[in-house]
């Protein structure tokens, strides 16, 4: 029985041990995802938000683009992460892969589905013009490719918009696999 009695005891010590170690790697990873918090995402999300501002106004345009772009690309945290970020030099694969998911723990937690998605909106790469030159943003998309302001496009126009941001290379106002992508999402039209 005394055998039984240590045997217990010596449980009840491992498993508090465990427990002790468990907490602080609990702790560890908290306070290692507050100071990124604090030191990257911090003085970037501020900036993003501000940018985003044009794209969270209640006009029907708006509106629409950023439904459209929710119903697009729902739940696409990993893209819209990619698009807010700065743009780093990262050689390695799986701290880029690391960082994106803390970078999307936190903006999934700071920001509503409508901001993330007007971020995305006001930052996006949309490709290239006639010129070659990279197109960011919606806003200077509707100009450099469709050659027509924003709140002047047709709701077709805006859905193709918003569905060029699945393959940037891939789409060019008006070709026949853009029409075809976007035509399965035309009920946001009506």
């Amino acid at each position: 029985m005394d055998w039984l009695l240590r045997a217990l005891t010596l449980l009840g010590a491992i498993l508090l041990w465990g427990f002790h170690q468990l907490m602080a790697l609990f702790l560890t990873i908290y306070l290692g995802m507050a100071l990124y918090y604090w030191q990257d995402i911090r003085p970037n999300d501020q900036a993003a938000l501000v940018s985003a501002q044009p794209y969270l106004s209640n006009d029907p345009e708006m509106l629409s683009l950023r439904t459209m772009a929710i119903k697009i690309h729902s739940h696409a945290y990993g893209f819209i992460t990619y698009t807010i970020r700065p743009s780093t030099p990262v050689k390695k694969q799986l701290y880029r892969h690391v960082s994106n998911a803390v970078w999307t723990f936190w903006l999934t937690g700071l920001y509503s589905d409508d901001e993330l998605y007007a971020m995305m909106l006001s930052k996006a790469y949309f490709g290239q013009d006639i010129q070659g030159n990279a197109v960011y943003g919606a806003r200077e998309a509707a100009q450099a490719l469709f050659h027509i302001k924003l709140e002047d496009m047709t709701c077709e126009q805006r859905l193709q918009l918003v569905y060029m941001l699945k393959g940037p290379s891939h789409f060019r106002p008006g070709s026949p696999r853009l029409i075809e992508g976007s035509r399965r999402f035309i009920a946001l039209c009506e």
